[in-house]
């Protein structure tokens, strides 16, 4: 009988189960379901796309629809600017007067005298009262000079039911508001309404002044101090007459 050959002896188990060395391991395969997709070596081969998740999708989608809402507003409102408001296109323009270079003679007129006229003359607004506690005397227009060139002024004097004078001012063009005269101090704790314009206030120990700026004047009502709930009636009963308005 043959001898087998030690060399081709099967591995046998050491002692509590250990693979003696030599022996053949077989090992359990990994499930490459779960392994990450790698890279392939060869450049020229496809890898396949991972599936975008849902939520990607849908805020993609979210974004997409505010980015087109927002170029639909802002298109609106190009469109909106650009196009000239219809109601400004058939305003009639702010008329301006044009700078006095040669001086008009003063004109003097007695009595009540016919305030749209003294506006054409003007040439713009002119401030005065519409109420029977005043009494205008008398009304005159002028020319100062004043920066080189003219302001005109026209000047109505009234006066109230006690004796007491009051003057009232238009004056263009509007830098020669400083053109009044007078100690006065600003008082800048409120402002007053005058003829539906904004007006301060300033005094000094005898007289009280009130001035507002409209488009292309100034306007000023200069009298004694009196009281003060006086004031406020005879400020409310003031009007900018035009050159076309009744008197």
């Amino acid at each position: 009988m043959a001898q087998s050959d030690p060399r081709k002896r099967p591995p046998q188990a050491a002692p509590g189960g250990a693979t003696i060395p030599g022996a053949v391991i077989r090992m359990q395969q990994p499930n490459t379901a779960n392994l990450p997709q790698q890279k392939p070596i060869d450049d020229d081969a496809v890898m396949e796309p991972l599936p975008t998740p849902w939520w990607k999708k849908a805020i993609k989608r979210t974004l997409m629809v505010v980015l087109v809402l927002l170029a639909l507003v802002f298109g609106y409102l190009f469109l909106l600017m650009g196009e000239p408001d219809e109601e400004l296109e058939n305003a009639d323009p702010v008329a301006t007067a044009a700078p006095i270079t040669i001086p008009m003679n003063a004109l003097e007129a007695p009595g009540d005298a016919y305030l749209p006229s003294l506006a054409e003359t003007f040439g713009q607004p002119v401030l005065a009262f519409c109420s029977a506690e005043v009494t205008m005397q008398r009304a005159r227009v002028y020319d100062t000079a004043f920066g080189g060139e003219y302001a005109r002024r026209v000047t109505l004097y009234y006066l109230l039911d006690d004796g007491a004078e009051v003057l009232v001012e238009s004056i263009r063009p509007i830098d020669a508001i400083t053109l009044l005269e007078g100690d006065f101090i600003l008082q800048a704790d409120r402002l007053y309404a005058m003829a539906g314009l904004e007006a301060a206030r300033m005094q000094n120990d005898d007289q009280i002044c009130f001035f507002g700026q409209g488009e292309g004047a100034v306007y000023a009502i200069t009298l004694p101090r009196i009281d003060e709930a006086r004031l406020d009636v005879l400020l409310r009963q003031t009007l900018l007459v035009t050159a076309d308005q009744p008197q």
